[in-house]
């Protein structure tokens, strides 16, 4: 059983719609300048605090290893697996449709038996436009049920001494590994750890000195980082994240939590849509990016200033997803099978 806190609410949805609707539309619909485009790279360091931090409200004792599996399986992987007809229908569907040189012109015979099997694996498809977003949900998986291990090991480190060895293991691997093809999905794995860990045991319980000496270490390593140009383009230092990309992320939440400290935030309206639905649309958010794109191609490019056009593409995004999030929410037979409770992103 988990406490309500409408603040680990509200920043959830928050940052699912940060995700969705600037993140990648900054990265999907045209070229950013940088260093803006680097500096909005925190979306994932946040979703995976938040996940630690709700995990964090539990009342009672955790689930056994094998309860937690059966039951992220059963909230994470099954709707994964409903998405997935609907998501080949698209595939034929702008196979068909989208000329070449379209922003989503794609053949689906262009995918070996290879593909297939990483689609399912969730490794993404490099193939497909736009659709590598899926690393997020093995990685997620993997962290979330390994929290019974985890906790039992953290009884015996000592909280101070455990997210200082995930640091170090996560940096070390960085270096050691040699570099392979899918080098980036341990690393999701062992540098998101830190965020997910660093969410489980600091959330309300670090004081404000700690908090801000946190801050300033790392801001001051990330400010370094950028002056020096070794942190742009961050993509680089986060597809596989590495120690750059942890003290970037660590920054950005130390900065976060003293802005928001001890602030009890309301989650409402579309805030408490995109919570409540947030895991269905970040699943399905590749069809409402395709009909961002259909609706804004034919006028779009004719506004001179990339701000604008990304103002006006952010808001279509949150459209067509909400809309989404609305069919979810309705639970109609064919498109969104799964229970509302079975397709949130429950921490």
């Amino acid at each position: 059983m988990t406490q309500r806190d409408t603040t680990i609410d509200a920043l959830r949805g928050a940052a699912m719609m940060y995700t969705v609707c600037v993140i990648h539309v900054v990265y999907w619909f045209g070229p950013t300048p940088e260093p803006l485009s680097s500096a909005l790279l925190f979306e994932m360091p946040a979703i995976f605090f938040i996940a630690g931090a709700a995990q964090s409200l539990r009342r009672g004792p955790l689930p056994t290893l094998r309860e937690m599996v059966a039951g992220r399986a059963r909230r994470v992987l099954l709707p994964f697996a409903f998405f997935l007809p609907w998501f080949f229908l698209w595939l034929l569907l702008i196979t068909a449709a989208e000329p070449s040189g379209s922003m989503f012109s794609f053949s689906i015979g262009s995918l070996a038996w290879t593909d297939f099997v990483k689609i399912m694996l969730t490794f993404g498809g490099d193939k497909i436009p736009y659709y590598q977003y899926t690393w997020f949900i093995p990685c997620y998986f993997v962290l979330l049920c390994s929290l019974p291990l985890q906790a039992r090991l953290l009884r015996r480190l000592g909280r101070g001494f455990y997210i200082a060895a995930a640091v170090a293991l996560a940096a070390g691997a960085s270096v050691a590994l040699p570099s392979f093809h899918h080098k980036y999905i341990v690393m999701n794995v062992l540098a998101y750890n830190v965020f997910f860990m660093a969410g489980y045991l600091y959330y309300r319980r670090m004081s404000l000195r700690a908090v801000a000496a946190v801050a300033l270490a790392s801001v001051a390593l990330t400010v370094a980082d950028f002056a020096a140009g070794t942190a742009i383009p961050m993509q680089g230092h986060k597809f596989p994240p590495d120690l750059h990309f942890i003290a970037f992320g660590t920054a950005w939440l130390s900065v976060l939590s003293i802005a928001l400290w001890r602030a009890k935030l309301p989650c409402r309206g579309l805030v408490a849509l995109w919570n409540t639905h947030g895991y269905t649309i970040y699943l399905y958010q590749i069809i409402g990016a395709y009909a961002t794109y259909r609706i804004a191609s034919p006028w779009i490019g004719g506004i001179g200033s990339t701000a604008t056009r990304h103002a006006i593409l952010g808001c279509l995004m949150l459209a067509t997803n909400t809309l989404i999030a609305l069919c979810a929410r309705l639970k109609p037979r064919g498109l969104f099978r799964t229970s509302s409770r079975n397709l949130q992103i429950r921490n």
